[in-house]
């Protein structure tokens, strides 16, 4: 008798997600570590309305944020066999180039966003 054990240490590192800046202005870079044939992006507000969905086709998505008023609010991927969710911050104005400095830099390693 053969048993498929996982101790869930590699699922768990396979589905991180990624959301930076944080607090964010126009734009939120959202990064996730695996495959993303058919992942679908939702962001929520606090009472769980999808303001915008989008299908994912690349581990580095940049969706618009501009058009949400400040608050906080969710991202939720939903993936084939995984569900990520994560959440952040939208505030009104940045200055320079904050976002495009920021997103072109790497996550550091072990930055989980809960």
């Amino acid at each position: 008798m053969k048993f498929d054990y996982q101790d869930g240490i590699n699922d768990l590192q396979q589905s991180l997600l990624f959301l930076y800046p944080n607090p964010s202005f126009d734009e939120i870079c959202i990064e996730t570590s695996e495959n993303q044939n058919h992942s679908e992006l939702s962001i929520l507000n606090l009472d769980g309305q999808e303001l915008i969905t989008s299908q994912i086709t690349e581990p580095k998505t940049q969706p618009d944020i501009s058009s949400l008023p400040s608050g906080i609010y969710f991202v939720r991927v939903t993936g084939v066999r995984t569900v990520r969710a994560g959440k952040f911050v939208k505030r009104k104005e940045v200055t320079g180039n904050t976002f495009l400095n920021l997103c072109k830099k790497t996550v550091p390693q072990g930055l989980v966003l809960r």
